[in-house]
């Protein structure tokens, strides 16, 4: 499975991207066909993040949450 992390309108630091891959990598346990995530954090307002996941499931669409 392929994890990609990206952030908008700042940088997160690496210890935070470890943390987020950590809990993004749980979601093989609800599926064990998961392909590729994509995460994307908007840093926009830094009190309240907004964090975007896109999953990518072998023989399905992508679930977006």
């Amino acid at each position: 499975m392929q994890t990609n992390i990206s952030a908008r309108h700042g940088h997160l630091s690496t210890s935070t991207q470890e943390r987020i891959t950590e809990k993004v990598e749980k979601l093989n346990r609800y599926f064990d066909r998961l392909t590729a995530i994509q995460v994307t954090v908007n840093l926009e307002h830094r009190e309240n993040p907004s964090v975007e996941l896109k999953v990518s499931v072998e023989h399905s669409e992508a679930l977006i949450a």
